[in-house]
Formats: C-alpha cells, structure tokens, sequence
C-alpha cells in the first residue's frame, strides 16, 4: 500500500512529502515506511525527504491500515505481476523463436 503524497504549501512551488507504505515483504512480515521532507520548485532550492522504517506485527498493520485496504493492495500487486509475468513471457517466448530459428541454421 503506497499512500506517499505530495501536498502544496506555497501555491505551486513548494510543499511537503508526507505520507506512508505498508511493504509485506517476501518473509511475510510487515515493514512500515514513513516518509516526511520538503520539495521546491524554486531556482537554488533544494528539495530534500528521508524515510523511517518500521516493523509492524499482523495485528499492528491490520489496525493501522485496516485489513480491507492490506487485502485490496494485495490484490493489486498480484495483477501487476501477473501483467509485468505475461509481458515477460511473451518477450522470452519471442526469443526462444529466435534462437530456434539460429539453432536450425547452425544445424544444417
């Protein structure tokens, strides 16, 4: 769950980076990124952010983000890899064709 934002403060040209990510990592435990910092569009300022990390129990994520949201972020990086898998198979598929094709020159 990516919940970074980016917020106005002064019109246009600057404002803050605020927000969270909840990350269930590949040892099924919870990781909790915080981040806070300041952004500016203004010639020779700087922008600068930094993040805190934390681990979180099931519990402690369930009651800080809600378990119909964990469920619903789950379900929308599942897509995504299974889209970003499909593309990926689909270019190794066109190049086992090719390599194929060399394969059957290269046997003659």
């Amino acid at each position: 769950m990516d919940n970074f934002t980016r917020e106005y403060t002064d019109k246009d040209t600057r404002g803050d980076y605020l927000g969270s990510q909840l990350i269930l990592t590949n040892s099924g435990t919870f990781l909790e990124l915080t981040r806070q910092g300041e952004w500016s569009r203004w010639q020779g300022e700087g922008s600068h952010w930094g993040t805190t990390e934390r681990e979180l129990t099931s519990e402690e994520a369930v009651v800080s983000y809600s378990l119909k949201e964990i469920i619903s972020g789950l379900v929308e990086a599942f897509k995504e890899a299974i889209k970003n898998n499909e593309k990926k198979q689909q270019e190794l598929s066109k190049r086992l064709v090719a390599l194929n094709e060399v394969e059957k020159v290269l046997a003659k």
